[in-house]
Order: C-alpha cells, then structure tokens, then sequence
C-alpha cells in the first residue's frame, strides 16, 4: 500500500521528479512483488513519456542521453563533469556558481549552459525504463510497441558496452559527448552501475569489481567511495584540491560533494550491484566483500 501510494504519487508528474531515474522499471519491480496489472496499464503512458524525455537529450542520437550539470544526478561534483573544463578540474563551471539558473530544468536554453557529459548512470537508467516499457507493453497487450523498445534497449546495452566500456582498464567511463572521449581520470561509484539488478550485463566484465573492492580505489575507511582514490579530484571529506581556482592550502568545501565521501543514496546502489556480482561470479571473495559491506 505505502509503495503503491508513492506510485501514484510519481504519475502526478510527467518526468518523476526531475532528477535522473529509474522509476519506472521501479514500477515494473513493484509489480513482481505485488501485482497489480491495472497500476502498470495506467502507468504506461506516462512511462513512455518520461523516455520520450530521456530521449531528447540523446542530442546525438549515440543512445547516450546527455546530462547536464552534476546537480540533476543528485551526486554533486561528481568528477567527471570537471575532467574536460579548460583547464582542467575547475570546480567553479559548477551550478553553484551559476545562481540564477535552474538545475533542473527542462528548458535547453536553461540546461544547456551547464556541462554535458554522457554519463553511466543515466545509461543504465535509460535501459532500465526501456526495458520495463517493454515488460509493460507485453502486459498491455501492445506487442509492436514491446517489441520496439526490446530494440531500443538493445541499442543502449550496445552504446555502453561499446563505448563507455574500457578493456584497458577493465572499468566503465562517463564520456564527453563531442568526442566520447573517456573521463579516464575520474573513476567513479557509478561506473559499477551496468551491473544494477543484473539487467545489463553479464559475467563478462566481473573483473570490474576488482576496482570496487582495492583498497587503492573504492574500498576505503568506509565503503565505497564515490570516487576512486587514483582520481585527482578524490577526497573522502568532499574537499576541492584541484584545478585552476582551489588547492591543498586553499581546498573549496561543497557539503553534498560526491567525489570521495560516502553517501546512503550510492552506497545501496553499489551494494547492489556487488551482490548482482557476487551472485553471477559465484566468487568466495566477491560474497566475503559482499557480505562485509
């Protein structure tokens, strides 16, 4: 009841809240614990348009939406928004220095004056709507429309295996849109995201989870980091050391920072995409981790 109430609540709103998400495979989810086929058949206009929504931001149709400024991740100065600043690293292209404008707005006059970056999270979140559009469009009865966002889905997989994927490294990376050039120096929380409710990806990559679980990058004091210790930009209090208006001796403080510090919203995320890890690999050392987190 509480859950299905916080449903309804979301269908008052035509893009659920602004910040980037994934209600409605949410919805889809909710269904399989409690199902409830009229819910998902009222819902699902509304779920097509928030992908509709999702959609216009893919400016270069690579099904990699585009995200615009750190604010609307809900993960504030999350580094990869900084990589490409010329120079480099400069924390004041940050919404908070741009007072006057609405981060979360869906104007392009508006969004796009903040940075774009084709990031991992909106990716995956991105192929867990289409995916729950197409699990609610076969519940429906609507067979082409189903069958339509199995193919979008599919294209979206392929965008992120393909571009954010790196064998190099073995780690997935927010992209600069103009480019897809890899923010190889910011790894961050969220490039374990593929891995979210074992959708995406497969065992393939579980190699992945050897960045999650060093010491050296995710696994610090308190588990796990936002960002990786090897990025520049890494401190696990939320202090800005780096680039052309901040340092050591005179670090800027932001109190919702998501370049090291440990925050609730993706650490249950990155658990789950452990456990998904765990259970796939049948790893010992992966549930150990697992279990200890």
């Amino acid at each position: 009841s509480i859950a299905y109430s916080h449903a309804r609540l979301a269908l008052t709103k035509d893009d659920f809240f602004n910040y980037l998400n994934w209600t409605p495979y949410a919805f889809w989810q909710l269904h399989l614990v409690a199902p409830d086929q009229s819910f998902l058949k009222e819902a699902l206009p509304k779920v097509k348009n928030f992908i509709r929504l999702e959609e216009i931001k893919d400016e270069d149709g690579d099904w990699l939406p585009s995200v615009f400024g750190s604010w609307i991740t809900g993960m504030e100065y999350q580094p990869s928004f900084f990589q490409f600043t010329s120079p480099r690293w400069d924390h004041k292209t940050s919404e908070e220095f741009k007072p006057d404008l609405d981060a979360l707005s869906r104007d392009p006059k508006v969004y796009h004056q903040f940075t774009p970056i084709e990031r991992v999270d909106e990716a995956t979140y991105y192929y867990l709507n289409n995916i729950a559009a197409q699990r609610i469009s076969e519940l429906s009865g609507e067979a082409d429309s189903a069958a339509a966002y199995a193919r979008r889905a599919q294209q979206i997989k392929s965008a992120v295996d393909q571009k954010m994927w790196d064998d190099r490294t073995g780690f997935f990376y927010d992209l600069k849109p103009e480019t897809d050039e890899k923010a190889l120096e910011a790894k961050e929380i969220v490039g374990f995201w593929p891995y979210l409710f074992g959708e995406m990806q497969s065992g393939d990559k579980l190699s992945l989870f050897d960045h999650m679980i060093n010491k050296s990058e995710f696994w610090t004091k308190y588990p796990i980091a936002t960002a990786s210790r090897d990025c520049p930009a890494f401190d696990p209090h939320g202090y800005w050391k780096v680039g052309p208006n901040a340092s050591k001796e005179k670090p800027f403080f932001y109190e919702d920072s998501w370049n090291g510090p440990t925050w609730m919203f993706s650490e249950s995320l990155a658990a789950e995409t452990l456990g998904q890890a765990a259970r796939m690999s049948r790893s010992p050392l992966l549930k150990s981790r697992f279990n200890e987190l």
